[in-house]
């Protein structure tokens, strides 16, 4: 080996001190569940998450943004069309946004995981009997 070569290699940082890299070229964008939720909890959409980040309390249901891998696939089967893309989430629910990764982490920690089938709530606010 030439001289210069060990020169230009030591002068390199070592790989511990190289950062890693961001393997992921894009930002995945997390579903919220919204106001239309609230006080109905269908759960038709849980069953159908690949990587079941569905919460609930006795309200409604949450999805963990940390969780969310942009599937889409809960959407269609929201029966009161309350899951949106973070992007889309209509202006007057924005609060929505926060409230889902809030309330999702809180429940992460207390029982509150839902992955399965469950007879809706259809309390008195739900907005599908309207």
């Amino acid at each position: 080996m030439h001289n210069w070569y060990l020169t230009a290699r030591r002068a390199l940082p070592r790989r511990a001190d190289v950062p890693k890299p961001n393997r992921r070229r894009f930002r995945l964008v997390a579903h919220i569940v919204t106001a239309n939720c609230s006080d109905c909890k269908y759960t038709d959409c849980c069953v159908v998450c690949p990587v079941e980040c569905f919460y609930q309390d006795e309200k409604m249901l949450y999805i963990d943004p940390a969780d969310c891998i942009d599937c889409e696939a809960c959407v269609p089967e929201c029966p009161v069309e309350a899951i949106y893309s973070e992007p889309n989430v209509p202006g007057q629910w924005q609060s929505y946004i926060q409230l889902n990764a809030d309330k999702s982490a809180a429940l992460k920690g207390s029982g509150g995981h839902i992955t399965e089938k469950q007879d809706a709530l259809e309390g008195p606010d739900c907005s599908a009997k309207k």
